[in-house]
């Protein structure tokens, strides 16, 4: 009777497996069209603008062309020296995870996925673009959809974690001075950290317990079933399928349990890279006497209150919350200038960069085939 009770548990777990790897086929995303990048390109163009008039009107145009003149050159190459490392760590933390699932993969080429999730994530709500595009290009050089799913959640882990981190820490150390700037606002701050929480503990549930994703795939199939029309068992299949990628995703994350510290590591290095696009503008404008970690604490409440709300790049409302903020750091007749320069060096200059690159990229590409 044991014996035909593990021979059934084997035929369930090998019709799984064949439903996961139906699904990897079925789930690879559609090509990616040429108009796409040029419209996301156009998009951003308007939105930066828009942004450029915006705060110009707020400040009656007090002295942002004379900003744009004096910034110190070395503050501007230092800007692009840090988005570039920003990506450049994403995509190691990517080519970590790769690694780790057997491919042979090269740097550059995770690099290349992370400047991808950059600009698709920056031109769709709540960068809700991003990750999807990644795993896309990543299909397109051979790697199966699960495992891309594997390196981009490890590289979700590292993110998300990290932002908890730098924004409880900034909420805490400069509390004070926080809630008085930010007044009403402030809810934004407790509902994105309770947010980014819940989504780092969903995160780490799904690398790390197999008991976890066993419970959500219960859940998940419990209410398919209900709701599926004519009890067809088509919508439970496909959730079966694609958690049997997660439990994939779990036995790869055994083999090096110490990926947990490197991914929440250079996640760090990797938000410190972009928050300092804002400290290298302070300091090319001449100022100084606020510290380099105070400005990573109030970019990283910045980001943590407004990041996941459904807007494009969080456009307008990143740059409304620094304006409430950065009256801490900067004085009143250099504050559009702050604003309006470090959100350009770290979004909307980067994008637009980024779009130019993946245009490139997909030339190269159709030109060697």
């Amino acid at each position: 009777m044991k014996d035909y009770a593990m021979t059934i548990h084997y035929d369930e777990r090998s019709k799984y497996k064949d439903r996961a790897k139906r699904t990897d086929h079925q789930n690879a995303p559609a090509r990616i069209r040429v108009k796409t990048i040029l419209v996301g390109v156009l998009v951003l163009s308007c939105i930066l603008l828009l942004t450029f008039i915006t705060i110009y009107k707020n400040l009656n145009g007090q002295n942002i062309l004379t900003a744009i003149k004096e910034i110190s050159p070395v503050a501007v190459f230092i800007c692009i020296v840090l988005i570039f490392g920003y990506s450049f760590f994403e995509g190691l933390n990517m080519h970590r995870a790769l690694r780790l699932a057997g491919y042979r993969i090269n740097i550059f080429r995770c690099w290349k996925y992370a400047i991808a999730g950059f600009f698709y994530g920056g031109i769709t709500p709540s960068s809700s673009g991003g990750q999807p595009m990644q795993i896309y290009y990543m299909y397109e050089d051979g790697i199966s959809v699960s495992d891309g799913l594997f390196a981009v959640i490890m590289q979700l882990f590292g993110h998300i974690g990290t932002i908890v981190v730098l924004g409880l820490a900034g909420l805490a150390a400069m509390h004070g001075d926080i809630v008085q700037a930010t007044g009403h606002l402030r809810g934004l701050i407790v509902l994105g950290i309770t947010l980014n929480f819940l989504y780092f503990l969903f995160l780490l549930v799904i690398l790390f317990t197999k008991r976890g994703i066993n419970i959500v795939s219960t859940v998940l199939i419990a209410i398919v079933s209900r709701v599926s029309r004519k009890g067809s068992g088509k919508p439970a299949d496909r959730i079966i399928a694609v958690l049997e990628q997660y439990r994939g995703i779990f036995e790869i994350v055994k083999k090096d349990r110490h990926i947990i510290w490197k991914v929440l590591l250079t996640g760090l290095v990797q938000w410190a890279c972009l928050f300092g696009i804002q400290a290298a503008v302070y300091t090319g404008l001449g100022l100084s006497g606020f510290g380099i970690v105070k400005i990573i604490f109030l970019q990283a409440v910045i980001q943590i209150s407004v990041g996941f709300l459904p807007v494009p790049g969080s456009a307008g409302l990143s740059e409304g919350m620094a304006f409430l903020l950065y009256q801490l750091m900067y004085p009143l007749n250099l504050l559009g200038e702050g604003v309006l320069l470090g959100r350009c060096f770290s979004m909307y200059f980067v994008i637009i960069l980024y779009g130019i690159i993946i245009l490139l990229i997909y030339i190269i590409r159709r030109y060697k085939q």
